[in-house]
């Protein structure tokens, strides 16, 4: 089954040729492979329709000038149909338009991208304190009992608590992965109790881009900061099912909204084992 890689890039200055790369195998940055296309000086974008479902790929965009070759990072990237939403959050400046890898449709309420700075890209989501994106419910959300995986990448812009994404419903149904204003991450979900798992103080520092992640593999929760596990619960307790839309910087359920995040927000995936 066949998947298609979306590139969007920036060069500065003037350029001869460019070369696009994509291997199943680590790219080395002083010996490249052979490059999978040769592109023009002037093309910033590529659609790669060769790629395959399930399969990890090292990707990297060089540039040329006077014969002397310049590489970007190497990035990984993984054509996984498991992924039940993915946010790159890439786009103009102040742009309005959130797009999502698997079709689903985020609506911004004073909510922007920035091209400003980013975690990965060129561009990330800017949340003010007083904004949010959102989807329509769709139970491809509904985490329940089956293993999952949350990451993204956050900088808050201070220390006050903030939702990061969330379709919980007056904590009585649903999940939550919410900043606390001492800079630790937790996931809160409800289940015949209300189970979580949180990393220590500090661990999100302001101003400052971290990468989290959150897993559940059988009965275990994982948290993540920066690839390194910093905390761990074991339940076996289900997630009691919401019906609520999804929401990305802020809380949103039947007394309002509220929690709002306040920083940028990048690279956000969900994934599943099963649908």
């Amino acid at each position: 089954m066949t998947n298609r890689l979306e590139l969007n890039w920036k060069v500065d200055g003037f350029v001869d040729e460019q070369r696009y790369y994509c291997s199943e195998t680590s790219i080395d940055p002083l010996s490249p492979p052979l490059p999978k296309a040769t592109l023009a000086s002037d093309v910033r974008s590529y659609i790669d329709a060769d790629v395959v479902i399930d399969k990890m790929y090292y990707v990297a965009v060089g540039s040329v000038k006077n014969g002397i070759e310049k590489l970007s990072g190497v990035f990984q990237v993984y054509t996984d149909d498991r992924v039940v939403s993915i946010l790159h959050f890439e786009g103009p400046n102040n742009s309005t338009v959130i797009t999502d890898e698997k079709g689903k449709v985020w609506t911004p309420v004073n909510a922007v991208l920035k091209t400003d700075y980013a975690a990965v890209g060129l561009s990330s989501l800017y949340l003010a304190g007083n904004g949010y994106i959102y989807t329509p419910y769709n139970n491809e959300f509904e985490l329940e009992s089956v293993d999952f995986s949350l990451e993204c990448y956050i900088s808050p812009t201070n220390n006050t608590q903030g939702v990061i994404i969330t379709n919980r419903d007056k904590g009585t149904v649903g999940w939550m992965l919410r900043r606390e204003s001492n800079g630790a991450v937790g996931f809160y979900y409800i289940g015949t109790g209300a189970p979580s798992v949180v990393s220590p103080s500090g661990t999100t520092p302001a101003n400052t881009f971290t990468k989290i992640e959150v897993k559940r593999i059988g009965t275990t929760l994982q948290l993540l900061i920066n690839d390194s596990l910093v905390a761990t619960s074991t339940t076996n307790q289900y997630i009691k099912v919401s019906t609520k839309r999804i929401s990305v910087g802020a809380a949103i359920d039947a007394d309002g909204i509220y929690s709002y995040f306040s920083g940028y927000i990048d690279e956000l995936k969900i994934e599943k084992s099963m649908f």
